[in-house]
């Protein structure tokens, strides 16, 4: 499910990069040439399901990434 806002995966990246250096940590990335068939910007749109159910996003990109890694970051205490 998506907001229909393009994000690029160098953006994606960053905010995850941002997310782990809360905790003391880092990423570090390679960018390699691009390939004919990468995408630029993936767009998920949710328009159809809004019309048949009424749902709109109601978390940020960012909130929803730091939701992720903290729910992995809890199944690996277990």
């Amino acid at each position: 499910v998506g907001t229909g806002i393009g994000t690029s995966n160098a953006e994606i990246v960053r905010i995850i990069g941002e997310i782990f250096a809360k905790e003391g940590g880092s990423v570090r990335t390679k960018v390699l040439p691009e390939r004919r068939f990468d995408v630029a910007a993936n767009i998920l749109a949710s328009t159809k399901l809004a019309a048949c159910s009424g749902w709109k996003p109601q978390i940020s990109l960012e909130n929803g990434l730091a939701r992720v890694w903290q729910a992995s970051r809890r199944q690996k205490k277990i």
